[in-house]
């Protein structure tokens, strides 16, 4: 702005500007041709000159206004806790980056009214239920893997939560004969879902369906008034690889599908020796 231009008298003026939002006056500066003095001063919101005239003066005041900047930053929650999966962040200007659950992007000196996009790229996303937040700005409703929006006057804080999709384990208890009597329990322990156990018989079976993938899981099983040294036994679950493979217990890592496991019980033969005297 260019003041003190035309038919004035000598004295001292103060030109005053307001900044509009998303804007700050950074600098004010003036210039005299003349015997008059000139300053400027800056406020958070204003911008002030003050010009001492003499006759004849002539005063230039310059105003500079800058577009505000802020921060976004981007949150990573997975559930389980413990899941170990990685994801690509993106937030503003700042992009690429991996990060895991418990960890955050931030990105500095976002212009306020630019477009903004937060959210996450990865393989294994069709894993989980994803949920996106934010505070400091409206998004989308149900927004799930990412979000754009006019940057504000102000820091935004995103959280995108990644939940991994619970699977179901089964285990099935096989007896041979199938008149066989015995009984026994069935056990399926998970690191985070837990242990389930039931007591089975012939074609009975236990499921747990709160199992995470990734999660490490046993399935076993123990007599009930039976001894297993009664049988040979054998436990499968099938494309999914036992570690060790057992016969009456093994462990695997939970894939992102349901395991059915079946544990075979085979009643060994009975030889029995009567002695008759005569």
């Amino acid at each position: 702005a260019v003041y003190g231009v035309g038919d004035v008298l000598p004295t001292t003026y103060t030109f005053t500007e307001t900044s509009p939002s998303g804007w700050t006056t950074t600098s004010v500066s003036c210039s005299v041709i003349g015997t008059g003095t000139g300053s400027g001063s800056t406020t958070a919101t204003t911008g002030t000159a003050t010009i001492a005239l003499n006759q004849g003066d002539i005063t230039t005041c310059v105003f500079t206004n800058t577009i505000k900047a802020h921060t976004v930053t981007l949150n990573k929650v997975v559930v389980p806790s413990g899941d170990a999966g990685t994801f690509a962040l993106t937030a503003g200007t700042c992009s690429g980056t991996t990060k895991s659950g418990g960890q955050s992007l931030s990105c500095a000196s976002q212009a306020v009214f630019s477009s903004i996009a937060v959210g996450e790229t990865g393989t294994n996303l069709a894993n989980y239920t994803s949920t996106l937040t934010c505070s400091g700005v409206s998004i989308a409703a149900n927004s799930t893997t990412s979000a754009t929006f006019g940057m504000p006057d102000n820091d935004v804080t995103c959280t995108l939560t990644n939940t991994r999709i619970q699977r179901t384990v089964t285990l099935t208890k096989v007896l041979f004969p199938a008149t066989d009597a015995g009984l026994f329990m069935l056990s399926i322990a998970g690191t985070e879902s837990g242990t389930k156990t039931a007591s089975t018989a012939l074609g009975l079976s236990l499921s747990d369906t709160t199992v995470y993938g990734g999660d490490s899981v046993t399935v076993s099983e123990t007599g009930i008034g039976t001894s297993l040294s009664s049988y040979t036994s054998t436990l499968n679950c099938g494309s999914t690889a036992l570690t060790p493979g057992g016969t009456t217990s093994g462990s695997f890592t939970m894939p992102d599908a349901d395991v059915t496991c079946t544990l075979t019980n085979n009643r060994l033969a009975t030889l029995a020796i009567q002695k008759i005297c005569a």
